[in-house]
């Protein structure tokens, strides 16, 4: 996966709208894998 690399490419451009997309989106994989945890926890519990 190369979407460090993006990362690194956009943040020496100066379009905002591109890194601002960049920062939205890594937010919400980071609430994704939150809630994966969240839902493997309650499957080992058994609830």
């Amino acid at each position: 996966m190369g979407q460090g690399d993006c990362t690194a490419f956009w943040l020496g451009t100066e379009s905002q709208s591109v890194y601002i997309t960049g920062g939205v989106a890594l937010v919400a994989a980071m609430a994704l894998k939150q809630l994966g945890q969240v839902r493997g926890a309650r499957k080992r519990l058994g609830q």
